[in-house]
């Protein structure tokens, strides 16, 4: 798989010196394996096939205690992920920023208030511990657009997400305790629903370098992905990362050809809606489970009760609702106990990253969140409609990130903690605010003739 990728890279490579780029002779293998090791030793389990499926048979006291107390390799990772950022900041020979203060100016008011909800935090000591995770994520992110192009952020994304899914693979080989029995879910080395996650990167980075390249073994990539994603059954992951696959599809198009299919799907979704409202067709939540038979669509799989449960926490002081309980730090021990007692289940997170967003930052953080996206959509919108072929790549996997990370919100919250799809997601809209996705050598592409 990784010799795949090299040639696919070598061969990208070639094609950009025939046609007068000067594109560079190397790509950033450093830094992607960089970032694969931190967040591998931070965050996944060699055994977490065992680990997930055991974790549903542990005691809500435990699960709370492991909420409190972290990780160690965590406490390790973090730093040096930090030291690696503030070196490539003060690094002689950075790039310039090209800063487009629609998005930056947002962007840095809501890292902004969520350092400052420290000052309010009801559990200061795990807000510290958050806080450090995503300084360093910021940190790393401003290093990157510091010393790098735009273009590099998805070949890391690429080769970090295929190694850690590869890690993953082996990891399920050796330690799934029953592989394709019933109830099976694909882990690999996370949490089913974040290694989902992991593979929708796939596909859309895959697609981004087909698009730009041409080479049909990035399809491979992208199908290798997919089939990790449905190993998963992850339904957020499945249902976020197909909106945001269907943008970049639009995005890439011909014009033309990219409003007729956005009509068509939409006529036909509206006729779909309204046979299905007449009892026409048959009922397809089954389909939508992807095989979960303990699920409950009426309830989201329980997490209505999971949100009123925590607002009436939340509502004991009615000024949290608008500052929140400190970054990240909503689900400390004491209420992830409370709460799963509550709802009679073991949870520690509300699967919604716009409620969990307003139980740590208030209304206030998500607010400022909400507007991060808003001219991040702007931004790439922007980059889309003005410079040719680039432009629509740059901005059609802006405008993907965006709306999967806008769909898988509704009933996850991977995409607000400090997690690796968080990284990523960060790490696109720091380039978009911070570095123009469209430089001088990328608009030495040919430009478009009407063909993808």
């Amino acid at each position: 798989m990784i010799g795949l990728l090299s040639t696919s890279f070598l061969k990208q490579r070639d094609a950009a010196r025939d046609s007068g780029s000067r594109s560079p002779t190397r790509w950033p293998w450093k830094t992607a394996i960089f970032f694969v090791l931190v967040f591998v030793f931070a965050g996944h389990d060699f055994k977490a096939s065992q680990n997930w499926q055991a974790a549903t048979a542990t005691d809500v006291a435990n699960l709370a205690g492991r909420v409190e107390e972290g990780r160690l390799a965590r406490q390790v990772a973090f730093p040096v992920l930090a030291c690696w950022g503030l070196f490539m900041i003060l690094k002689p020979g950075g790039k310039k920023f090209a800063i487009d203060p629609w998005l930056l100016v947002p962007l840095t008011l809501f890292i902004t208030w969520s350092f400052a909800t420290l000052l309010w935090s009801h559990d200061r000591g795990l807000t510290v511990k958050r806080l450090v995770v995503f300084g360093s994520i910021v940190l790393a992110v401003i290093g990157f657009a510091r010393q790098f192009r735009f273009r590099d952020a998805p070949f890391c994304i690429l080769v970090g997400t295929l190694i850690m899914m590869l890690v993953g693979v082996v990891s399920e080989l050796i330690y799934s305790p029953g592989m394709f029995k019933d109830g099976y879910r694909f882990a690999g080395s996370q949490h089913p629903n974040h290694t989902g996650i992991n593979g929708m990167l796939i596909v859309l980075s895959s697609l981004y370098f087909f698009y730009r390249g041409g080479l049909k073994r990035f399809l491979l990539l992208a199908a290798f992905g997919f089939l990790i994603v449905v190993l998963t059954k992850s339904r957020t992951a499945l249902l976020g990362g197909v909106a945001g696959t269907a943008v970049l599809l639009l995005a890439v198009w011909p014009r033309d050809r990219a409003i007729f299919v956005g009509i068509l799907t939409g006529l036909v979704g509206s006729l779909f809606v309204g046979l299905y409202t007449a009892g026409i067709v048959p009922p397809v939540y089954e389909a939508v489970l992807m095989g979960r038979e303990n699920a409950d669509p009426a309830t989201l799989t329980g997490r209505t009760d999971i949100w009123k449960a925590g607002f009436n926490l939340l509502l004991l002081d009615p000024t949290r609702l608008f500052t929140g309980m400190g970054y990240d730090s909503f689900w400390n021990g004491q209420f992830t106990d409370h709460i799963s007692k509550v709802v009679r289940f073991k949870i520690s997170e509300s699967h919604n990253a716009y409620i969990d967003l307003i139980f740590d930052l208030g209304v206030i953080g998500l607010a400022l969140w909400s507007l991060v996206l808003v001219m991040m959509v702007r931004s790439s919108m922007k980059r889309w409609a003005s410079h040719g072929r680039a432009g629509r790549l740059a901005g059609g996997l802006g405008l993907s990130v965006v709306t999967f990370v806008l769909v898988h919100g509704i009933a996850e919250s991977t995409f607000v903690d400090s997690t690796y799809p968080a990284f990523v997601a960060l790490l696109l809209f720091g380039l978009f605010s911070l570095r123009n996705p469209v430089e001088a050598r990328a608009r030495a592409m040919p430009q478009d003739t009407g063909a993808a």
